[in-house]
């Protein structure tokens, strides 16, 4: 699903009430509860890289774990993958001086103008004004529908024209005459800021609070990013297990930056990931959007 800036709203429960009058993984709770024992497990900690060729992958040496799209992937999904705005992540275990909480420093190799790509992704504020004004009529109507009245006209005539324009606002940027309105409009754009551009496209909160507010001895779970999102450290729950779903943490993204959707992006590549107190690694729910491999260990579309 492409991530920009939608002018579609979505009917508030308030709106309603003014309006009433008329694949998971097969991976198991641990090792031995799938069947497989440590030494089927693909914990290699001299390589310690991890290429979605199977939903789960554990690093036992508590080192770095890089995550990255395989070459032999690239060849066969051809132009599906070519704007990959990452050719890699890096997850290094994060010592804090806490019993409770691990964190992992997340460093991410972009690709040639990758960086700079997603911090300007999305629409303008001119752009998403006139990308509005064009859905207008549809939204409108879209509301009315949904409440049953089929004119702006008939709206006004049942409940009055303050009433109207309060509910038809949940749906559309409306003056209060029914038409159009620039201001409100202009008013709902967010385009957000490059370092919060960065972050949405990684999958991470894009209000993400700065990373020299984490406390080392009391961290509070969450992302910290630098002001340029060069520097990410994710705290979370100390996991069981690192091959356990449920331990788990953030959705991390591979971004894929989609020229055709008014310079947004798309998903390429998702993974979870938990972490140990020792600094053990686990990969969990790693999958390649619209690829998969076989029981060869080719890469098909799927």
């Amino acid at each position: 699903m492409t991530t920009t800036t939608s002018t579609r709203r979505v009917v508030s429960l308030a709106a309603l009430a003014l309006a009433a009058p008329l694949f998971l993984s097969s991976c198991g709770t641990s090792g031995d509860a799938t069947g497989e024992s440590a030494s089927d497990r693909p914990n290699d900690a001299k390589e310690a890289v991890y290429e979605f060729g199977q939903p789960t992958y554990v690093s036992v040496d508590g080192g770095p774990l890089e995550v990255r799209v395989p070459e032999a992937l690239k060849e066969v999904a051809g132009a599906d993958l070519e704007g990959l705005a990452v050719t890699s992540m890096t997850l290094t275990p994060h010592e804090l001086e806490s019993a409770g909480s691990c964190a992992v420093d997340l460093d991410v190799e972009f690709v040639d103008n990758g960086k700079d790509s997603l911090q300007t992704a999305g629409q303008t504020e001119d752009e998403y004004v006139k990308a509005a004004k064009e859905s207008f009529d549809d939204d409108l109507g879209e509301g009315l529908q949904t409440i049953g009245i089929r004119t702006w006209d008939e709206l006004v005539a049942e409940m009055g024209q303050e009433k109207a324009y309060t509910i038809m606002s949940e749906f559309a940027p409306v003056a209060p005459d029914g038409t159009f309105d620039d201001e409100v409009a202009r008013a709902s754009y967010d385009g957000g800021t490059p370092r919060g551009k960065v972050l949405k496209a990684l999958g991470l909160p894009d209000d993400s609070p700065s990373i020299d507010a984490l406390d080392e001895s009391d961290p509070e779970t969450d992302v910290y990013a630098s002001d340029d999102a060069s520097d990410i450290t994710i705290v979370q729950d100390c996991a069981a297990s690192s091959s356990n779903e449920e331990d788990a943490g953030e959705s991390i993204k591979f971004p894929l930056l989609d020229e055709d959707e008014n310079r947004g992006f798309d998903d390429g590549a998702t993974f979870e990931f938990a972490v140990m107190k020792s600094g053990e690694l686990g990969i969990v729910n790693g999958r390649v959007i619209g690829y998969e491999t076989d029981t060869n260990g080719d890469w098909i579309a799927g």
